[in-house]
């Protein structure tokens, strides 16, 4: 057998043994969020009030809702 296919075979026979993955919530940094918000404002050409505006708004969505 070559030896991709001897890989190939190892790597099935560990995914039956794992199993499947959990979906496991992750919540996203903030610093992440205020990087593509800033991002979009700098893309918008938007500045001052409204640039201030824009941000308090998109952070507000970014941000995940705590129960």
């Amino acid at each position: 057998m070559r030896r991709w296919k001897k890989w190939l075979m190892w790597l099935a026979l560990c995914g039956l043994v794992a199993g499947p993955l959990q979906a496991t919530p992750i919540a996203t940094p903030v610093k992440r969020g205020t990087r593509i918000c800033h991002r979009e404002a700098d893309a918008r050409h938007l500045t001052g009030a409204a640039r201030v505006q824009f941000l308090k708004q998109c952070h507000a969505a970014r941000r995940p809702a705590h129960p």
